[in-house]
């Protein structure tokens, strides 16, 4: 095989998330037949198992016994910035899409607010010193709009994100500024599984 290229069932894989993400498959409904969708992209069967077991595990498509293969409401692989400063921004975008996560960034909370209230997030990267409204406090929306996401504050204060255990936001998790690109590689990888 040549270096850098994906095998055949990966590009079917990524064919198949992208007609998902389209909508040409809606959640919950049968997935044509597999000799079918086999035909109709040219791969062997094998392959289009492979690629339909990379999706599996990804989360996009789910098998009942006996039944047929269905498309699953796929989980959050997207990740919300909440940081004011443009370069520290970019670096956290720059190791995002290293981990080939979706990514949206803001600068303040009230925008964090409204990305959360109209898409998943698998994580929440929040900056404590934002400004107007804080990081810690537009936690509590963020948590209560999010529940499943894992929420992250980045700060140089570490003190300060510690208050937002008291107010009910938990657990609290601290990336400490200044940080390496490699620690935010490691923690959205974390979540991109």
């Amino acid at each position: 095989m040549t270096r850098g290229v994906n095998p055949r069932y990966l590009e079917i894989a990524a064919t198949l998330r992208e007609r998902a993400e389209r909508g040409e498959y809606p959640p919950d409904q049968p997935l044509p037949s597999q000799p079918r969708l086999a035909r109709e992209l040219g791969v062997s069967l094998a392959t289009l198992r492979q690629a339909l077991d990379v999706l599996r595990r990804e989360g996009w498509v789910k098998s009942t016994q006996g039944g047929a293969t269905r498309l699953a409401a796929p989980v959050a692989r997207r990740v919300l910035i909440v940081e004011d400063d443009p370069t520290i921004q970019r670096l956290l975008v720059l190791a995002t899409r290293e981990s080939q996560l979706e990514v949206v960034a803001v600068g303040n909370a009230e925008d964090a607010v409204a990305a959360a209230e109209h898409g998943r997030f698998a994580l929440l990267l929040v900056d404590v010193g934002l400004p107007g409204r804080d990081g810690v406090s537009a936690a509590l929306d963020l948590r209560r709009l999010q529940p499943q996401a894992r929420l992250v504050f980045v700060t140089a204060n570490p003190e300060h994100a510690l208050h937002a255990a008291t107010l009910g936001v938990r657990p609290v998790e601290i990336l400490p500024k200044p940080f390496e690109l490699s620690e935010v590689i490691r923690l959205v990888r974390a979540v991109s599984v």
